[in-house]
């Protein structure tokens, strides 16, 4: 691949009307399978562009190109993507592929593969752009054989071979939701569907801890023999770990006498029978249950809670990936929510040996009051491996003095 740079184009797709919900919020482990497509992205490309239909209103940590048309048919949004593109190549991953890895992302691109005999993902070059208009307007949507006349026979061979690699990951993704789908009726199976985990595996999930009185998550994994939710909670009510202890200063208000609750979910309802909650712990277990796409909102002793009755209890920058402990490479890919004044913050990433190896100031979709998202990518070099640090702040408008500072303990590799 040349030294030009290369360009990821995440097709986020729309409804997604056989699937029962859009897929792009469907979740896997701690993460919705757009905010994991972005993350591979991030790891492989320069620049990243999410296409899909503005119309649909989709809430995601990142902007959505708009493909232009009412049609529905992912040659658009590879169309789109490409006219915005500032590179020549671009590698295009729809969010329905997420045992994809970086290197078979990285292998695309090398080979400028466009699969032939599979499903959407390839590498694609600007200079496909008319040849792509004229196919569209002739009315062929297939991007198949969209190949250059110079596409050597090992980039063909790259692609079969990659192809059944996708068409392997989208059926590992689809087969427990054919068989629920199989063997239920009603309304519960879409709120089954978007729990990808099928029972008697193990995935991670985030449970929330206090932090200086605020909720700030952690990673579980859970063993989903019992259900995923149930399992969840129950990794709440045992408390933060030794680690998490002196590492984050972290602590529950969830009180020892609370050992078991009972949870329903239904209507995107999660009913919880429990013992006396303050309301810290309250602000707790309604932020790790409705990290699931399949809860809105939690009800306890008949009274019904959201993330929003807690903000007072919710740092003004609250970093939800990458959570606390985590290896990561460059690029850094950072989520979560912030409340500053003007939507703006500043984030700093410090090495092992506490040197400064990124910083940028960061803009959420809201803030002065109004909590909105923010998504952010930093790389960076280090000499060393070893336990760094993400810091994130607000610079006061008053004095310019850092405030509403926050720090998450990383493991960073080089």
């Amino acid at each position: 691949m040349s030294d030009h740079g290369l360009t990821g184009i995440l097709l986020v797709g729309g409804e997604s009307r056989r699937f029962g919900s859009p897929k792009a919020l469907a979740r896997l482990g701690d993460e919705t399978l757009a905010e994991r497509a972005w993350r591979l992205l991030g790891a492989v490309c320069d620049e990243r562009i999410a296409v899909g239909k503005g119309s649909h209103g989709l809430q995601l940590p990142f902007p959505i190109l708009d493909d232009g048309t009412p049609e529905h048919a992912p040659a658009y949004g590879v169309l789109a993507g490409l006219r915005a593109a500032s590179d020549d190549v671009c590698v295009a991953l729809p969010v329905d592929c997420p045992l994809l890895t970086a290197d078979a992302l990285r292998a695309l691109a090398d080979a400028r593969a466009v699969p032939q005999t599979g499903p959407l993902p390839g590498a694609y070059e600007r200079r496909m752009i008319a040849e792509l208009e004229r196919r569209l307007a002739a009315g062929e949507r297939s991007l198949r054989g969209l190949i250059g006349a110079n596409l050597r026979d090992r980039r063909r061979r790259a692609a079969r071979i990659l192809s059944g690699a996708m068409r392997l990951a989208r059926f590992v993704l689809l087969l427990p939701l054919v068989l629920v789908a199989g063997g239920c009726g009603g309304s519960t199976a879409t709120e089954t569907e978007t729990t990808l985990p099928t029972v008697g595996q193990k995935t991670e999930v985030r449970v929330y801890w206090l932090r200086d009185g605020r909720v700030w998550p952690v990673s579980r994994e859970v063993d989903t023999t019992g259900g995923i939710v149930n399992g969840t909670v129950a990794q709440l009510l045992l408390g933060p770990s030794d680690k998490e202890k002196s590492g984050l200063k972290a602590t529950s208000a969830i009180p020892d006498s609370v050992s078991k609750a009972e949870i329903d979910v239904s209507s995107r309802v999660a009913r919880v029978k429990t013992g006396d909650l303050p309301r810290a712990a309250l602000s707790q277990l309604v932020y790790t249950l409705t990290q699931f796409p399949t809860v809105d909102s939690v009800e306890v002793k008949g009274k019904s809670y959201t993330r929003a009755d807690f903000e007072d209890l919710t740092p003004l920058i609250l970093v939800e990936s990458p959570l606390p402990f985590r290896q990561v490479t460059s690029p850094l890919h950072a989520t979560g929510t912030a409340n500053t004044f003007e939507a703006t913050f500043n984030y700093e990433l410090r090495d092992p040996d506490g040197k400064v190896v990124a910083h940028h100031f960061v803009t959420a979709t809201s803030g002065s009051g109004m909590r909105g998202t923010f998504d952010f990518t930093a790389r960076f070099t280090i000499h060393r491996s070893g336990m760094g640090k993400l810091v994130v702040f607000e610079l006061s408008a008053e004095n310019g003095k850092r405030i509403h500072l926050a720090e998450v303990p990383l493991q960073l590799s080089g």
